[in-house]
């Protein structure tokens, strides 16, 4: 068995995969990375869930094993000893900065020999002139290149590297303006935008009119007011946290739809047969003048349908795990599901198959995605519990932001700010996004993110974060980070990958699960054998319906609920306490812990000081 810790040699580095449950997998993978050109070996550790590879260029041997079907991330080497660089001695390198052409995320370096790694990498791209990694960051900004060419360079050193994509600046703008078209001329109005910018466009529209321009928002609104127009510049960006509530809704809506259809052809099966409603299979004549066959016939198209619409999902995952000969839940529920629905399909056609007849199976097919659709609803709706949790943490940072610009302020939509933009926070106001203090002093409230009863002075140079209150003072500063890489941005994603992530309890039930389906299958096999050899006579029906059986019983539905559920119902009521759990290791360590150690009482308290006790100045003086 190889180890990360390993020395892998100059040819050989280390790639994660996740993914992988068998050793059909270890054998597919091993097939694409062989395939890539310039590899000599590879050899893989399901247990680990990396692979050691010599030879060819990490980035396609990534590509290859992507294109597998299996997700695939550089393991990077961490050097044996990483030397501290004297003090004394400048570092142009380190206190350079650089404003780049594209800026890359870099995870996994650990010390200034990842940095060193890292640039000399970079500079080896052809057209790259400059570039500046920070550490503490883990990113760098890149002057020319490929930036392709980058990402792949860097990911061959052993890290992974993706290309940030700044927010595209909105060079759409919409503005109201009471009584345009009536009071408000909109032939002055758009001389006054054309005098701003002579190759803007502008489309009016009722009191509303919208404008194409490179100019910014806020010299716009401010030429606006200065020439007398009440004009107020309309927020046009959807949140994507209500955007993902309203898909969470339709989730649910959908599997609630699914699982309420399966539930009443199902439970409206079973309850008919219990209570002697239905015809049975050798019947001539049913009560709705349809023979027995026929009848249950239909009823098995009826299923049938449901289990498409019910179920679909699980047989499409299951095929796809097919394909790369391995299984998951999506394996049991299609097969126990498609085992019911065809043996009952079976004595339907035919009734004799079985001496004495034989038990059908539609209701079970179509319940157990009944069962499985209501667990998806109540995965979902903790999943939305938790992001109800984090959108209200982000909901405290305010929707505009007042920019001070060369002739005056103006208030525009968090959504419009540039990088750079200069923003202005009085005394009570919440500051709007991440940005240095340029000017003022002042102290601000950062428990909603610390837990700090007690707020932190700023003055010109420190950083603030988006959300935070702003107490005493005026500050002005200047903007550093826009959309996802703003710090409430790095927390939502963390949470997002604590949701997504799976404990070892959960991989565990996925290892079981691509055991346990082979398994299922060879004790169907020998069911059928064993019966076929010794059972009684129509031995080929009994040897039939038995292995059936066998599948039916297998579908693991509590297996398939409990893991996930417990993880989704965990994580979210945790954010609703206000703790963020930064993976579902984390959530499963917690069950074992039997103390906590805490290393800042800051982190304890409920993020404002109060009033805990009283006392009279006289009673004071008395006990001095």
């Amino acid at each position: 068995m190889i180890s990360p810790a390993a020395d892998t040699g100059e040819d050989s580095y280390l790639i994660a995969i996740e993914g992988m449950s068998c050793g059909h997998c270890v054998a597919a993978v091993e097939k694409s990375v062989l395939a890539v050109a310039d590899v000599a070996s590879v050899e893989v550790d399901l247990e680990k869930q990396f692979a050691q590879v010599s030879g060819g260029l990490p980035h396609k041997v990534i590509a290859a094993i992507v294109e597998a079907g299996y997700t695939a991330r550089p393991l990077p080497q961490i050097p044996a000893d990483c030397p501290i660089p004297d003090p004394t001695v400048p570092s142009s390198a380190a206190e350079k900065q650089i404003t780049g052409d594209y800026e890359i995320a870099i995870g996994d370096m650990t010390c200034s020999s990842c940095v060193a790694a890292v640039e000399r990498a970079i500079r080896s791209v052809p057209g790259v002139s400059e570039t500046s990694v920070n550490l503490v960051e883990k990113r760098t900004q890149v002057v020319g290149g490929d930036p392709g060419a980058v990402v792949n360079v860097v990911i061959d050193q052993g890290y992974s590297a993706r290309l940030l994509v700044r927010p595209k600046v909105s060079d759409s703008l919409l503005f109201s303006v009471p009584g345009l078209g009536e009071t408000v001329s909109p032939a002055a109005l758009e001389t006054l935008i054309y005098s701003l910018d002579v190759t803007a466009k502008v489309a009016i529209e009722g009191e509303t009119f919208s404008v194409t321009t490179t100019s910014h928002p806020a010299d716009l609104l401010i030429a606006l007011h200065s020439a007398g127009y009440e004009s107020k510049l309309l927020e046009q960006f959807v949140d994507p946290y209500v955007e993902q509530g309203l898909e969470a809704q339709q989730e649910i809506r959908r599997s609630r739809q699914r699982a309420l259809l399966a539930a009443l052809v199902g439970g409206g099966l079973m309850a008919a047969n219990l209570a002697g409603w239905l015809p049975a299979l050798t019947d001539a004549d049913g009560t709705i003048g349809l023979s027995g066959q026929a009848f249950w016939g239909l009823v098995a198209g009826v299923c049938l349908f449901v289990m498409w619409f019910s179920g679909r999902n699980y047989y499409r995952g299951a095929w796809k795990q097919a394909r790369h000969f391995a299984a998951n839940m999506d394996t049991l529920v299609a097969l126990g599901t498609g085992a019911a629905w065809l043996s009952s399909v079976i004595l339907i056609i035919r009734p004799d198959f079985i001496p004495g007849g034989g038990h059908l199976y539609l209701d079970a097919s179509v319940l157990i995605l009944a069962f499985l659709q209501f667990g998806h609803v109540l995965e979902t709706g903790a999943k939305r519990t938790t992001s109800e949790a984090i959108g209200s943490l982000v909901g405290l940072a305010p929707k505009s932001a007042v920019v001070e610009r060369e002739f005056g302020e103006a208030e525009i939509p968090v959504s419009l700010l540039r990088l750079g933009d200069h923003v202005r926070v009085r005394p009570g106001e919440r500051m709007p996004i991440d940005g240095e203090v340029i000017d003022g002093r002042s102290s601000v409230d950062e428990s909603m993110l610390t837990g700090e009863s007690m707020p932190v002075a700023k003055q010109p140079g420190d950083q603030v974060i988006g959300g935070t209150m702003n107490r005493s003072g005026t500050l002005l500063f200047r903007i550093t980070r826009l959309g996802e890489e703003t710090t409430l941005a790095h927390i939502i994603t963390m949470v997002k990958r604590a949701q997504m992530s799976k404990p070892p309890i959960g991989r565990l039930v996925d290892r079981v699960a691509a055991v346990f389906v082979p398994i299922v299958i060879v004790i169907a096999l020998l069911t059928f054998v064993v019966w076929y050899q010794i059972g009684p006579d129509p031995r080929a029906a009994y040897a039939l319906t038995a292995g059936i059986a066998v599948l039916v019983i297998a579908c693991p539905c509590a297996l398939g609920l409990a893991t996930p559920i417990a993880i989704m119902v965990g994580t979210g009521r945790a954010a609703q306490l206000n703790i963020l759990i930064r993976n579902s290791d984390a959530l499963q360590s917690a069950s074992r812990l039997t103390h906590l150690v805490v290393d800042k009482t800051g982190t304890l308290t409920e993020g404002r000081p109060a009033v805990t006790a009283s006392t009279p100045p006289g009673l004071l003086w008395r006990a001095k």
